[in-house]
């Protein structure tokens, strides 16, 4: 068994967690640990302490309780102890011996787990995003430094994070973000979203919407009269970039259609022309690795993308990059004028199933003795 503690639940809106979970459970049964959920809000939403539950083939979901206010200081490190102490509680009880211990979490969980292969996978600078994940930079300095320590592998997102991860001459391997190809592939029978009655062509955005994205550039596509649709939950915290979100979404020619299931995705990709990903340029974002410009590749459409590291290493010419909006509404014209034929569309979807989700998990299993 894998002991996978994730750094989002697991009906949270699926990212590298959710599907590097499910890849590594097609070959070796993972147990999903809940980041910890306090008394209070486990009475509210009916979840049970300790409750098991089959979420994917191979994935067994465990649900951990901690103490009101899990995520303040002080309170943490008795959540943390709370979240060991279940998921030992539930290995004992089903004999279970972890072959490895994964954790994406930005929290220091690592330490304390011992006679197994122990694996930090770095999915985001934690560091750089300290503010916008809700904890202090000293903080995260400190539990980067415990996990590092503790780590026998580290696993970082982007290149960026490995330069960053290994400065001190530890090794750290590149391991990016991953897609399901065949999940993406859209067939004459695939429904058109029905929220979606926007004329062609369509710009689309699937992602969270907070103050990680460039809204100046999507305020750009929307003032040319191009069609916009938005594929994802709002998440903002200030209270501008929550005004301007207010503004983009009454317009016209844009459509929200809020979170939608994973299982949805293909069809909101289907009625897209070009996908975006427009983030600004921060040290968070330039560490990141974007899921949806895969996914984008993966449904056969073109990308304009801001100009992000992960973006130039993927090294295709079916990303274009822009560092300004005048550069971004032009690359978004020209992809809108290009004729998309089949074998465009085969050649994206060559791009991606380079980059597959099983690909990945057999990278990380290979480091499992």
């Amino acid at each position: 068994m894998i002991v996978y503690l994730a750094g989002a639940r697991w009906d949270a809106v699926a990212g590298t967690d959710r599907h590097l979970a499910e890849a590594i459970g097609r070959h070796e049964p993972v147990l999903w640990v809940d980041p910890p959920m306090s008394w209070i809000g486990r009475r509210r939403r009916g979840v049970v302490a300790h409750r098991l539950g089959t979420v994917a083939p191979g994935v067994t979901r465990l649900h951990t309780i901690g103490p009101p206010g899990v995520t303040r200081f002080g309170i943490r490190s008795v959540a943390r102890l709370l979240v060991r102490r279940q998921v030992r509680r539930v290995l004992r009880e089903t004999g279970e011996r972890p072959r490895a211990v994964v954790l994406s979490s930005p929290e220091p969980l690592l330490p304390g787990w011992r006679g197994t292969t122990r694996i930090y996978y770095a999915t985001d600078d934690f560091i750089a995003g300290a503010g916008l994940l809700g904890f202090s930079r000293r903080y995260a300095e400190r539990v980067q430094a415990a996990n590092l320590a503790a780590a026998d592998h580290v696993l970082a997102v982007s290149q960026t994070l490995v330069e960053e991860l290994g400065r001190d001459g530890r090794p750290v391997e590149l391991m990016p973000n991953g897609c399901r190809p065949e999940a993406y592939l859209p067939t004459p029978a695939s429904p058109r979203p029905f929220e979606v009655d926007l004329p062609g062509p369509v710009a689309g955005l699937v992602g969270q919407l907070n103050e990680r994205l460039d809204l100046g550039l999507l305020e750009a596509v929307a003032d040319e009269g191009h069609s916009l649709l938005l594929v994802g939950p709002r998440y903002e915290q200030d209270a501008g970039t929550r005004r301007r979100l207010d503004a983009l979404v009454a317009r016209s020619t844009v459509r929200w259609v809020g979170r939608q299931p994973v299982e949805r995705l293909p069809e909101f990709l289907a009625a897209m022309d070009v996908g975006l990903t427009p983030y600004t340029d921060t040290a968070f974002n330039r560490a990141s690795f974007p899921l949806k410009t895969l996914e984008y590749l993966a449904a056969g459409l073109p990308v304009v993308s801001t100009d992000l590291p992960s973006a130039r290493w993927l090294a295709t010419e079916h990303i274009d990059l822009a560092s300004d909006q005048d550069k971004f509404a032009a690359l978004l014209r020209a992809r809108f004028g290009e004729h998309r034929t089949p074998e465009l569309v085969a050649a994206r979807r060559a791009v991606a199933r380079r980059h597959s989700w099983d690909a990945r998990a057999e990278q990380l299993l290979r480091l499992v003795p």
